[in-house]
C-alpha cells in the first residue's frame, strides 16, 4: 500500500511516544474477556531514503517473517511512503528500532478483538473506525470509549454522587456466562443440525430478575470478521416475530388450571382429564391477556444495518397477527413462572473505570 503523506516519516518509536488509552474491555460474569483491544502496529517505510535496499531487505526479514525478494519488490517504490507489514507486535518493534535504520517508522493501531469469534456475536456486536456500531459496543459506545462519561450516557448505573466517570478509560462487566453461553451454542448446533433447521436462538435468563445468562444465535455472527457475515439474520433469528404463539399454550394452560384449582391442589395431566384441563378458548385468551405474554420486548442491541427500520416495522407486523419472538417467548415464560409478575431483560452487570468501582 502506498500512502500518501508530504514530508519525511516522524521516526520516533512507540517507546518515545505518548501510548494511547485503548478502548474498555468487556468482560462476563466472571471476568472473563469477551471484547478486548490490542495496540499493533504497521511498519511504513520511505524507500528513497535508503542507500542500500538489498541490506534493509536483509536485515528487516527474520524480524517482519517475510521472504527478502518480497520485501525488495515492495521497495522498488521509489516514492511516497509504503505499509511494508502490519499486525506488528511491541517486541518485532524493538526489534526494528535496534537497527537504527534510516526512513522507517512504526505506525499504532488499535485492533479489537473477540476470542470466542461467533459464540456471542450477536451480543457483542462489532466496531469499525474505534466507533461500536452495533449491539454491546453500540449501546454503550460513550463508556468504551476513552474518556469522561456522564449518567445520561449510561442511566442503569449508579454514580455514587460523581458527575462523570471513566476519566481514562472503563471497563464493562455483563451479566453473560461464557461457559453457559458455550455449552447453549453447541447444544443449540447439534439441535440445528439434527432437524435441519437453518437457523435457531436459544436465549438462558434468571426468570426471577430477568438478567440475561446467554443469548445465541445461529447461523452465528464473527464481529472479527463483520464485514464477511449476514448481522441483520444473526439478529432475526432472535427478535423476529416468527413463531406461533400456540407454541406456549400448554403452559398457559396448565398455569391458568393452577390458578382455577388453586395452588394447593394438585393438577391432573391433560392425558387423564380434558384438552386444555377443561378450560374454556375464552378463559385462556383472558389469561394470555391478563398475563400480557404477547407484549412487545424492545429491541435492546443496535444493529448496524440501515434496514433497522423496516425490521421494525416487520416486527409490528408479526405482532398484529399473533407471531411471537424468541425473546417475547422466553420473557413470556418467566411471567408465568413468577405468577404474573413481569420482568424485564438486562445484561448490564456493571463497570469499572479504574479510579471508581460501580455497579447498577
Amino acid at each position: 500500500e502506498v500512502i500518501e503523506q508530504e514530508g519525511p516519516i516522524d521516526e520516533s518509536f512507540p517507546e518515545q511516544q505518548d501510548r494511547p488509552i485503548l478502548r474498555g474491555t468487556i468482560y462476563d460474569r466472571n471476568m472473563e474477556e469477551m471484547s478486548v483491544s490490542y495496540r499493533l502496529f504497521s511498519l511504513l517505510v520511505q524507500p528513497a531514503e535508503f542507500a542500500d535496499r538489498d541490506l534493509v531487505a536483509d536485515r528487516l526479514a527474520p524480524i517482519l517473517a517475510m521472504e527478502k525478494q518480497l520485501i525488495l519488490q515492495r521497495l522498488q517504490y521509489t516514492d511516497g511512503i509504503i505499509e511494508l507489514a502490519d499486525n506488528l507486535e511491541i517486541r518485532q518493534v524493538e526489534e526494528v528500532e535496534e537497527l537504527h535504520l534510516p526512513g522507517i517508522h512504526c505506525r499504532p493501531v488499535e485492533v479489537r478483538y473477540y476470542p470466542d469469534h461467533a459464540v456471542a456475536g450477536q451480543l457483542l456486536g462489532f466496531v469499525s473506525g474505534n466507533a461500536g456500531l452495533s449491539g454491546v459496543e453500540a449501546l454503550y459506545d460513550a463508556v468504551l470509549e476513552p474518556g469522561e462519561f456522564r449518567q445520561i450516557n449510561i442511566p442503569a448505573v449508579n454514580f455514587s454522587g460523581h458527575d462523570a466517570l471513566g476519566k481514562t478509560v472503563a471497563d464493562i462487566v455483563l451479566t453473560i456466562d461464557m461457559e453457559l453461553q458455550r455449552q447453549l451454542d453447541k447444544a443449540l448446533e447439534e439441535y440445528r443440525k439434527r432437524k435441519g433447521a437453518s437457523s435457531g436462538s436459544a436465549v438462558a435468563i434468571d426468570p426471577d430478575s430477568g438478567r440475561i445468562l446467554a443469548l445465541v444465535s445461529q447461523p452465528g455472527f464473527d464481529p472479527n470478521y463483520f464485514w464477511q457475515t449476514d448481522e441483520q439474520k444473526a439478529h432475526r433469528a432472535l427478535f423476529a416475530a416468527r413463531y406461533d404463539q400456540k407454541l406456549i399454550r400448554p403452559l398457559l394452560a396448565q398455569a391458568a388450571a393452577t390458578f382455577e384449582v388453586g395452588m394447593d391442589r394438585k393438577v391432573l395431566p391433560v392425558a387423564v382429564s380434558v384438552p386444555d384441563y377443561g378450560l374454556s378458548e375464552e378463559l385462556l385468551q383472558e389469561y394470555w391477556l391478563r398475563l400480557d405474554l404477547g407484549r412487545l420486548i424492545p429491541d435492546f442491541l443496535p444493529v448496524s444495518s440501515s434496514r433497522k427500520g423496516a425490521f421494525s416495522e416487520e416486527i409490528h407486523a408479526a405482532d398484529m397477527s399473533g407471531l411471537l419472538s424468541p425473546v417475547q417467548m422466553v420473557y413470556g415464560l418467566a411471567t408465568l413462572l413468577n405468577s404474573g409478575r413481569r420482568v424485564e431483560p438486562w445484561f448490564l452487570n456493571g463497570l469499572y473505570d479504574y479510579t471508581e468501582s460501580t455497579a447498577p
